[in-house]
């Protein structure tokens, strides 16, 4: 209940879009770039009712346009999602079919868990289940199976969303994300396959064994693996509305501080759940007002600094490799 998430979070809405659009046209970098970010994205969810008219024996999903279409969202938004992809303020990047560990989900509804039910009810499925190992409570991880049979439906989930995201923005996703770390080296010819080069980790990667239990992998920044993927890491954090609008700002300055002196690039985290107002308009305009702070203090600090969204900061790591090989 408690969860920022469960409180704010919800779709974006065009005002949410047109919103954020706003704040990050108001700033731009040495080279004249405005500032952008890359929203990595679901492209579809569960499709309650016809999941439950099949009496939970198979899973269904809406994709992202027909979420939009579910709950009603102003048809607009396609155009604010064209103009940020045009003005590359705003291009999106592939996080996975679902949000959400759809096997383990269908197999304790298919056996009747009541606290799961009630959500399902409720159109919700980040249900917190205090007896299912800390990694996978909520249901978050789309990537974490129990087992190799649940592994080849993964990778089935795996390209139809590429597919989908494709159809859903008009482009491929070039950079991908697994969703709460959570993810095997097995899934990466498939990557490769859909024309994905780079992948995001936060460090580590949680790495089911198909036991029911996981290993944990770490990473270094811009190596690249023996199937040509390149991984880079998140290091500086931007949750305003978990964090506090003053201790987030002086941590993630600092960060930022840091990455630099050793000579690394910035790369900040952040979650839609800062910049949408549909539940509380007052969240999105704390979210923009601290975004607003962010990037003036970033511009006064630095005034050389380079924007760059995941595409265009995975083109130069990869670039910089060639260049060192040749």
């Amino acid at each position: 209940v408690n969860s920022r998430f469960n409180k704010y979070d919800t779709i974006e809405s065009s005002e949410d879009l047109y919103s954020l659009f706003k704040v990050l046209k108001r700033f731009k970098d040495s080279n004249g770039n405005f500032a952008r970010m890359s929203p990595f994205t679901n492209v579809a969810n569960p499709d309650f009712d016809k999941i439950k008219a099949r009496n939970f024996q198979e899973y269904h999903y809406k994709t992202y346009r027909e979420t939009l279409d579910h709950y009603g969202r102003n048809s607009n938004i396609f155009n604010l999602w064209e103009e940020g992809i045009r003005e590359e303020i705003f291009v999106p990047q592939y996080h996975g079919r679902e949000h959400l560990s759809v096997p383990l989900f269908m197999r304790l509804l298919q056996e009747g868990n009541k606290d799961l039910l009630f959500g399902f009810e409720n159109e919700f499925c980040s249900v917190t289940l205090d007896h299912l190992p800390s990694l996978i409570k909520s249901f978050r991880p789309g990537f974490y199976f129990d087992n190799w049979e649940e592994f080849t439906w993964l990778e089935n989930s795996l390209t139809n969303g590429v597919k989908i995201f494709e159809n859903t923005f008009g482009r491929k996703p070039d950079v991908f994300c697994p969703s709460n770390g959570v993810f095997h080296d097995k899934f990466k010819p498939l990557l490769i396959d859909s024309g994905i080069k780079t992948t995001v980790e936060s460090g580590k990667r949680y790495v089911p064994d198909g036991k029911g239990g996981y290993t944990t992998k770490y990473f270094i920044n811009g190596r690249k693996d023996n199937l040509e993927i390149i991984t880079y890491g998140r290091n500086c954090r931007f949750e305003p509305l978990e964090d506090g609008l003053n201790r987030c700002m002086k941590n993630v300055i600092n960060q930022i501080k840091a990455a630099f002196r050793w000579g690394k690039p910035a790369v900040l985290a952040t979650h839609r759940v800062n910049f949408v107002g549909d539940l509380d308009k007052k969240n999105r305009e704390l979210g923009l007002e601290a975004l607003t702070s962010l990037l003036q203090n970033i511009l006064q600090t630095w005034p050389d600094i380079e924007f760059m969204n995941s595409a265009e900061f995975s083109n130069l790591l990869h670039n910089s490799l060639l260049k060192k090989q040749q």
